[in-house]
This record gives structure tokens, C-alpha cells and sequence, in this order.
């Protein structure tokens, strides 16, 4: 393959197990950078991982195995692997990439955090040295692509983000009859502060563990040490997962010590890839696990979700040929 080209899995092709394992840190993104871009067939690259895909584009000027450069990036070339990657070239790799920016692809259809992702992702391939002057211009592209979407289809995403599907499937959780209830999220990211303010928008006691660096909670919300944490699971009656660890950040063991003899009924809700809790939690009397697979988005298209589609479509081809103006353009000017 050459030019332009995407490789990777996404939640489409593969499950949740296979995603988390498959996903990349920062620090695992900055060492692949580095084994990419001594393959002098690899002109630029761009990884993108997060808890609904892990992706790599590619800019070459001659023909390169792209899969097998993938399994390299993510240190794994299993079977399971291999039958859930898919690829693509030129045209469609801009498509696959204008519609990953504007959440088009995303199991949550047109949700926002997506486009910061990816705009998160050029700067750290340009940081590495290892995004051309091709991806640069695609990724612009595909901003500028999913910002016209988002601008001219007012309340585009009714649906709202994994956030508001978290806040969902929380207030559909009511065993212990209580009000308000109590929630500890452990993880100040984006995810985790905007789940906590919904649940305290709505009424909960909200908590929020933090670290010195951290992102400051919204109004209503508390926050506790992220080494704290264990004693707050006592008193939460959920308690929510959204950090960026590729570690586990709650045992099994340190739950049954923390709760001692407390046996109600509490929801653990894993939102992170990797997952942040111990699986063997949903051993533990009281406890319900859920993970972000659990979370519900109905495949159904809303009128304005099909306006947002057609519309995408046209675009893309504007797009499309606008990159393909630019490269001509630039040919021309290396050539004379």
C-alpha cells in the first residue's frame, strides 16, 4: 500500500478484551513513533487509541506492509488480531479519518470527545517527528470537517457522550431506595469530571478523586485523594472508573476490606480502556460490575442523525477533493 493509509480495530471489529489489550499509553505511543519512523518506507504516521479503537495512518511513497507495521505498534499479531483489522487507502483512509474526528464512526453516533482526541494525537505525532506534511494536512482537513458538521447541525448529538450514557445507566440503578445517592469517580480526566457533574447537577453527592495536576471538579463535587479512595468505597453506592492507568486501580481484595461486612447493593461502572477494576469485584456479594460495553446506544437513526449522515457524505467528498487539490499542487511545485 501507498500514499495514504489507515490500519487498526475499532469497536466495530473488536471486542472490549481485545481493544484494552491492543491499547496504547502515551509512553507505548512515543516508542512506537520511534520503531515506525526507521522503516524508511514510512514517510509520517499518526496513532490513535482510545477506548473505541486503536489506529494507525500512514504516509508512504512506496508500497509497505501496513498491517504488519500495525501488529509491530501494538506488539501483538494474534489470530483474533488479525481478523479484526481492517485497512484502507487514499480516498477511503481520508473518509475513515474525516469520520473518526467528527464522531461518525463512534459507537456513541456524533459524540464530541472524539475530535479533541484526535487533534491530542497530531500533536503528539508532531512532537515525535513523525507527522509529514500528508497526515498534517488531513488531519486539518478532518478538524475543519467535523467542526462544519458540528457548527451547522444544531444539537447534532442528541445522544450526548459516554458521560451521559454513565449517567444513564446510574440513575436507572436505584436498589437501595435512597436519595440522594452517593457517588466516588475515581479519575479527573474529561470523562470523570463530566459524569460527576451531571450526577451532581442531578443531586448526588459527588466525590472525586484527585491528584495534585488534576483538573479542577465542577461546582457541587468533592474531592478526595486518589490514595484514599478504598475508604470512600463504604459509603458510595456507585462508584465509577475513568482514569488512564494501564493499571488496575481497584482490587477485589482492597473492595471486601474496605466494605468489611456491608453487603448492599453497589454499582461498580468501569468506563476505562484499559479497565480500571479488578474483574473479580462481580464476585463480591453486593457488588454489580458494568464496563463501557454494558453502556446502551440505540442503533436507530434519529431524523436529524440521518441529516447529519447525508451531509457527512458530501462533505467528505468536498474534502476529499480538496486534499487531493493540495497534493497535486504541492507535486507540481517539488517537480518544477
Amino acid at each position: 500500500m501507498t500514499g495514504l493509509v489507515s490500519v487498526g480495530i475499532s469497536h466495530k471489529t473488536a471486542d472490549l478484551s481485545l481493544r484494552e489489550r491492543v491499547y496504547l499509553t502515551e509512553a507505548k505511543t512515543v516508542a512506537a513513533y520511534a520503531r515506525l519512523m526507521e522503516n524508511k518506507s514510512v514517510r509520517g504516521a499518526l496513532i490513535l487509541s482510545t477506548c473505541n479503537r486503536t489506529e494507525l495512518y500512514l504516509s508512504a511513497e512506496c508500497d509497505l506492509d501496513a498491517v504488519g507495521l500495525f501488529f509491530n505498534t501494538v506488539g501483538e499479531s494474534s489470530e483474533e488480531l488479525a481478523a479484526a483489522v481492517e485497512t484502507t487507502e487514499g480516498g477511503e483512509a481520508l473518509r475513515r479519518l474525516f469520520g473518526t474526528a467528527a464522531g461518525l464512526l463512534s459507537r456513541i453516533f456524533f459524540e464530541d470527545q472524539i475530535l479533541g482526541q484526535v487533534k491530542a494525537a497530531a500533536e503528539l505525532a508532531a512532537k515525535c517527528g513523525a507527522s509529514d506534511n500528508r497526515l498534517k494536512k488531513a488531519v486539518q482537513l478532518a478538524v475543519t470537517y467535523a467542526k462544519r458538521l458540528k457548527t451547522e447541525i444544531q444539537n447534532g448529538g442528541t445522544r450526548g457522550g459516554i458521560a451521559c450514557l454513565a449517567v444513564k445507566e446510574i440513575e436507572n440503578f436505584q436498589p437501595n431506595k435512597k436519595n440522594p445517592l452517593t457517588a466516588l469517580i475515581i479519575g479527573s480526566g474529561v470523562v470523570g469530571l463530566s459524569v460527576a457533574g451531571l450526577l451532581a447537577e442531578r443531586g448526588y453527592l459527588v466525590s472525586v478523586t484527585k491528584r495534585a495536576e488534576g483538573r479542577e471538579p465542577p461546582n457541587g463535587v468533592g474531592t478526595i485523594g486518589y490514595s484514599d479512595r478504598y475508604r470512600y468505597i463504604k459509603s458510595a453506592d456507585v462508584i465509577v472508573g475513568a482514569t488512564k492507568s494501564p493499571h488496575t486501580t481497584l482490587k477485589a481484595d482492597g473492595v471486601i476490606a474496605a466494605i468489611e461486612e456491608d453487603t448492599k447493593t453497589r454499582l461498580f461502572l468501569d468506563l476505562a480502556v484499559p479497565r480500571d477494576f479488578d474483574r473479580e469485584i462481580s464476585d463480591i456479594r453486593g457488588a454489580v460490575l458494568k464496563n463501557i460495553e454494558d453502556l446502551q446506544d440505540g442503533e436507530t437513526r434519529s431524523p436529524t442523525e440521518l441529516e447529519i449522515e447525508k451531509k457527512a457524505a458530501v462533505y467528505a467528498e468536498e474534502y476529499i477533493a480538496a486534499y487531493e487539490k493540495w497534493t497535486n499542487f504541492v507535486k507540481l511545485k517539488i517537480e518544477s
